[in-house]
């Protein structure tokens, strides 16, 4: 019986650049203004996604992350990295093939972007299988959907084989499935998926992740709402890295007036928590309601669903956990956000909620800047996702996705 081969996961990642393909996080949109700090955070969470979810698969032994000098800031952290080089993707792929191919000649190489964080893990196993176990003629791709592809991989290497391919056209991966097919390689097709290009990209992310029950991709829904949550700060960090005065920008208040109308629930049992929370939330100019416990939180939503839910942990006859895993796995009630506000602040009460499917947290003592920003991001996500499910024809409570019509990105 021959034995499998070694396959190692090569993740391709870039610095975000305002303007560019894979970079247009930076900049205006649904979710606010995204300066280039925040967008490498976003980046690079998406990135730890990628990593921890190919471990899983090809072993954190095979994972490497092939990056550009300049990215030593953003992911210096990773255990295992190599230069990817400079040039079209063609050759920054060539390039870290012969490198990787000097460390193990007979490893299968699979390249991978970070912007395709939640790839079905079924996709990835039988990649991993196909690469590991197939002919040494093979070859995988899987399609994104603009035209280039989420991964590439050769059961051995092959000079030349990514060379002459326009990179900037929409049909990348058909000029690199015809190659595959000139040089008498067999290819593996992979389910198309979908990337992560625009800020637009993110909301959709976010409603592709949120339900899920697989740890990494809860931590990343996790990360990246936390990460926009916090606005002003990633400004100042980036006025700082910039070394600039420029005048402060408008604070959010000014756009409050959208949210006006929303139906904000508030559960807690301590009848002081609720006012102080009531009187914060004031200048939203949204319609508030309180419930006492979980069972009179979840009777209140059954009557009259809210745009957000600011949800106590400690509470009697049914705890805040319990509540947001009922809300969470019932299809009627699942797409509406949920703010754990919790005094809990141990590692594993923030894996037990994230578990149950908070959508973001907030520990007590908590101030009444740090409530408004996350306050004001889920209801942006969740006016967002109504706005484009109503262009979409889809109900806001009756919302599926057709993981069979998903596609995906290229590097």
């Amino acid at each position: 019986m021959t034995e499998p081969r070694r396959v190692i996961a090569v993740i391709m990642a870039k610095e975000p650049i305002p303007g560019t393909v894979k970079t247009r996080l930076v900049g205006p949109g649904p979710m606010g203004d995204i300066t280039p700090i925040t967008a490498a955070e976003v980046a690079r969470a998406m990135a730890d996604c990628v990593h921890v979810r190919l471990s899983e698969i090809f072993g954190r032994g095979n994972v490497i992350l092939a990056r550009t000098p300049a990215e030593t800031e953003t992911f210096g952290h990773w255990p295992m990295t190599v230069d990817q080089g400079s040039g079209d993707l063609g050759l920054r792929l060539s390039s870290v093939w012969r490198l990787v191919h000097g460390f193990d000649p007979h490893a299968a190489v699979a390249f991978f972007g970070i912007d395709s964080p939640d790839v079905p893990l079924d996709a990835l196993r039988r990649l991993h299988h196909g690469l590991g176990t197939g002919a040494a003629h093979l070859a995988a791709l899987g399609r994104s959907m603009d035209g280039g592809f989420w991964t590439f991989g050769v059961a051995h290497h092959h000079s030349a084989l990514l060379s002459g391919i326009d990179w900037g056209s929409a049909d990348v991966y058909d000029q690199t499935a015809t190659r595959i097919s000139n040089r008498g390689l067999q290819l593996l097709r992979l389910a198309d998926w979908y990337d992560v290009d625009t800020s637009t990209d993110v909301v959709a992310l976010l409603d592709r992740i949120w339900r899920s029950s697989e740890p990494a991709l809860i931590r990343l829904s996790v990360a990246i709402r936390r990460i926009l949550a916090q606005p002003a700060a990633s400004e100042t960090r980036s006025t700082e890295t910039r070394m600039t005065s420029e005048p402060a920008k408008p604070t959010d208040a000014s756009n409050d007036r959208q949210f006006a109308g929303c139906h904000l629930l508030i559960v807690d049992d301590n009848s002081q928590n609720i006012e102080l929370l009531e009187a914060y939330l004031a200048s939203l100019k949204c319609r508030v309601s309180s419930a006492a416990d979980g069972v009179d939180a979840l009777a209140a939503v059954q009557q009259k669903q809210p745009d957000l839910i600011l949800l106590d942990v400690m509470m009697p006859r049914m705890s805040g956990f319990e509540v947001c895993q009922r809300l969470k796995t019932d299809p009627a009630t699942r797409d509406i956000p949920i703010l754990m506000v919790t005094a809990l602040n141990e590692v594993g009460d923030v894996e037990r909620g994230a578990e149950a499917g908070t959508d973001d947290f907030l520990s007590k003592p908590f101030n009444k800047i740090e409530l408004l920003t996350r306050v004001r991001s889920l209801l942006r996500i969740r006016l967002l996702k109504r706005e484009l499910d109503q262009k979409m024809g889809r109900a806001d409570t009756n919302r599926s996705t057709d993981l069979d019509e998903q596609t995906s990105p290229g590097f």
